[in-house]
């Protein structure tokens, strides 16, 4: 069994921001105006989403996996996850993968990526954080701005301008 019951998925983490930053150049190579999709998440049986299990994200028919065990990592991988195998989590809840739900993302299927950029937070002396992965689209000739944010054990996907961080962000871009 995998990560959160999902077999066969065990990704690596990054905690460096610069390691991580070269991991994911090399899945994001060449995605420039491609089409973003779609995307799954898993939710439980009252529809509600699972912020602690990975989001795959679909990009010109292949399928990202984004996840994170704790504070300050992050995993990404590549049609690892078999969308149609049962997960075996917990007892207490059962999950299935679904493809819709979180307004944001549905708003943007079908539009170009423009760019993919890691985003970092700067702590001074303590050193720097992995906070998450940026999408830009263009939309009506405006930029939208996607984070999925790596926050503890958690994913959550916010515009770039609600994200609420106070420390100065690190931007390394992908494409």
């Amino acid at each position: 069994m995998g990560y959160l019951g999902i077999q066969n998925y065990n990704p690596n983490s990054y905690r460096d921001i610069h390691l991580f930053n070269f991991h994911a150049n090399s899945l994001f190579s060449n995605l420039t105006n491609r089409l973003f999709q779609g995307y799954y998440i898993l939710t439980n049986q009252n529809n509600e989403f699972c912020s602690q299990s990975p989001i795959v994200i679909i990009i010109d028919d292949l399928f990202f996996e984004i996840s994170t065990v704790q504070d300050e990592e992050i995993s990404l991988t590549l049609n690892t996850v078999n969308l149609k195998s049962q997960i075996n989590w917990n007892d207490e809840n059962s999950y299935k993968w679904y493809k819709s739900g979180i307004k944001i993302l549905d708003d943007l299927v079908g539009l170009e990526i423009t760019s993919i950029k890691i985003i970092g937070l700067e702590y001074g002396e303590i050193g720097r954080a992995i906070h998450g992965i940026l999408f830009d689209f263009i939309k009506e000739n405006q930029n939208h701005q996607v984070l999925i944010r790596t926050n503890y054990d958690e994913i959550s996907i916010l515009p770039f301008n609600e994200d609420t961080s106070i420390e100065p962000k690190i931007i390394l871009n992908c494409l």
